[in-house]
C-alpha cells in the first residue's frame, strides 16, 4: 500500500471519511493508513483512484489559491504604479503653475518697471517743454535775427523728437 504514502495527513483523512470512517482529531498518519486498510469498504483501486482525486483537488485548489494571490499581487501592483503616476501628474501641475505664477509676476514687475520710466521719460520732456516754452517766451521780442531763429528751430526739432520717443515706448 506504498501508494498511501504519497497523501498528505489531510488527504488520508478525507479518503477515511469517504470510505465512512470516522478519525479521531489528534490521530498521527500511520494510524490513519491503518484505519484505511482495516476499513470494511476498502477496495485498493478505488482507494488509488480516489486519493488521486483528492490529491489533484487540493493541488487544484493550491495553484487557484496561488493564481488568486498572484492576481491580487498584481492589481495593487497596477494600483500603486497608477497612484504612482497620479501623484508624479499632481507634482508636475504643481511646478507648472508655480512657474506659470513666476512668470505672470515677472511680466507685471517688468510692466511696473517700463511704466516708471514711461512716466520718468514724460516728466523730463515736459520739463523740457517748459524750458523750451521759458526760453521762447524770453526770447519772442528779441527773435529777429535769423541765428536766433535757427535756435528756436533747433528748440523745437529737439522737443518733438524726444516727444516721438515717448510716444514710441508707450506703444511697446
Amino acid at each position: 500500500m506504498a501508494f498511501l504514502a504519497k497523501g498528505k495527513k489531510a488527504d488520508l483523512v478525507n479518503v477515511c471519511e469517504e470510505l465512512g470512517e470516522n478519525v479521531p482529531p489528534n490521530s498521527r498518519v500511520p494510524d490513519i493508513k491503518h484505519i484505511i486498510l482495516e476499513s470494511k469498504n476498502f477496495n485498493e483501486e478505488a482507494v488509488r483512484i480516489m486519493l488521486d482525486r483528492i490529491i489533484g483537488e487540493r493541488l487544484e485548489e493550491a495553484e487557484a489559491e496561488r493564481q488568486q494571490l498572484e492576481h491580487e499581487a498584481e492589481r495593487q501592483r497596477l494600483e500603486r504604479e497608477a497612484e504612482q503616476q497620479r501623484l508624479e501628474r499632481e507634482a508636475e501641475q504643481q511646478r507648472l503653475e508655480r512657474e506659470a505664477e513666476q512668470q505672470r509676476l515677472e511680466r507685471e514687475a517688468e510692466q511696473r518697471r517700463l511704466e516708471r520710466e514711461a512716466e520718468a521719460e514724460q516728466r523730463q520732456i515736459e520739463l523740457q517743454r517748459l524750458e523750451i516754452r521759458r526760453l521762447e517766451l524770453q526770447a519772442a521780442p528779441a527773435a529777429t535775427t535769423p541765428l536766433e531763429e535757427l535756435r528756436r528751430f533747433i528748440i523745437r526739432s529737439l522737443w518733438h523728437k524726444s516727444r516721438l520717443s515717448l510716444m514710441r515706448r508707450k506703444m511697446r
